[in-house]
């Protein structure tokens, strides 16, 4: 079956130089000149892969991007986004309505291909694989992991029940606390359901080397513009921003981008939801050598006593050691990542003096050619 690809592009040369370099290329190719026309022939013939201008008159890529989202039947397609300029809040903004990815004109003919080429292996192995994914699900976790998906779906269900039995007799005040505590709840299911089906995927993934050495072809150009924002977007969630230090350096990383986001918010999220008196919290990324670095110190008078104890009984990090942590799921798909990408993870606490401190530790091998 021939792939199809929809173009979304307003300058007529730059559409027409990508249909014919996409149709020697033998895939199925439909182009639009402008958004409105983008959303129609994508509900109207559902390619497998999206190419869309970002700076377009009347509805931009985003607005093109966002619309498509909301499709269920399109909702998953690997969506690129073409850019004349990638400023760091485009790459934001983008990613937050759940991007793919970025190619900055003017672009090689290699560099689309290959991104392409990954963007459509990566979405084939997840659709090949989604019934392998339900039927192994029973096996593939331990209880320990299935609570924090049950856990929070009992308060929802515990909540609404209140709803529906004492509807004539509820307060205000009390409305507003359910409903809080339902989204709550609600927003960490979802996390919890999508760090599921990612982390199974990753199993997978482990095990099909062809799939492997495409995925481990992609490049995030500026990561530590990534640790800035996400960083900065967490402290505020979070409160932290007055006792959070940032400082990144950048380096061209062997990584999918989405992957690399991941990485970073899986930490962040880790950390900050440690105890957060009177401690501090330092985010850094250097190239050291010939490794690019990301680092997380978090800093404390006292860090919990368990959480001690099982920094520094399992090294190195096993599954069962993350399933025992509140945030361990993500954590383990950030070290299935790190794996998959040839780097290396590190957990370590201290004490001295001043207090005790944790520190995690993230490293990727760079080569010449990528710094």
């Amino acid at each position: 079956m021939v792939t199809k690809i929809l173009v979304i592009e307003d300058e007529l040369n730059v559409r027409e130089n990508l249909v014919e370099l996409l149709e020697a290329e033998n895939y199925e190719v439909f182009s639009a000149q402008d958004g409105f026309e983008g959303i129609s022939f994508a509900q109207e013939h559902r390619p497998e892969l999206v190419l869309c201008d970002v700076t377009m008159p009347d509805l931009d890529g985003y607005d093109v991007l966002s619309n498509l989202r909301q499709d269920p039947e399109i909702a998953l397609t690997p969506f690129i986004f073409l850019t004349a300029k990638a400023a760091s809040e485009e790459i934001r903004q983008g990613m937050n309505l759940g991007a793919d990815d970025y190619l900055t004109k003017p672009f090689s003919r290699k560099e689309l291909l290959s991104t392409i080429e990954a963007r459509l292996s990566k979405q084939k192995i997840y659709t090949q694989n989604t019934d392998a994914l339900l039927s192994n699900i029973g096996e593939s976790f331990s209880y320990s992991i299935s609570e924090k998906i049950f856990n929070p779906l009992d308060e929802i269900l515990g909540a609404s029940k209140i709803f529906v039995q004492d509807s004539n007799f509820i307060e205000s005040d009390d409305i507003k606390k359910l409903g809080d505590h339902i989204q709550v709840n609600a927003k960490f299911l979802k996390r919890a359901i999508l760090n599921v089906f990612m982390y199974l995927n990753m199993e997978l993934l482990f095990r099909n080397p062809e799939a492997l050495k495409i995925i481990q072809n992609i490049y995030t150009m500026r990561p530590g513009d990534f640790v800035f924002m996400i960083a900065m977007q967490m402290a505020k969630k979070y409160e932290c921003s007055k006792t959070m230090t940032v400082n990144v350096n950048n380096a061209r990383l062997k990584i999918a981008t989405n992957d690399w986001k991941k990485i970073v918010e899986e930490s962040l999220d880790f950390i900050f939801s440690l105890p957060q008196k009177n401690s501090s919290v330092n985010v850094e990324t250097n190239v050291i050598k010939d490794s690019f670095q990301y680092s997380i110190c978090f800093k404390a008078d006292e860090l919990p006593f368990d959480l001690l104890q099982k920094v520094s009984l399992n090294n190195p990090r096993n599954q069962a050691f993350y399933e025992e942590l509140d945030a361990g799921l993500g954590l383990l798909i950030t070290h299935f990542i790190v794996k998959l990408y040839g780097g290396e993870f590190t957990i370590k606490s201290d004490k001295n003096a001043w207090g005790e401190s944790l520190t995690l530790l993230i490293s990727f091998p760079l080569t010449t050619t990528e710094q």
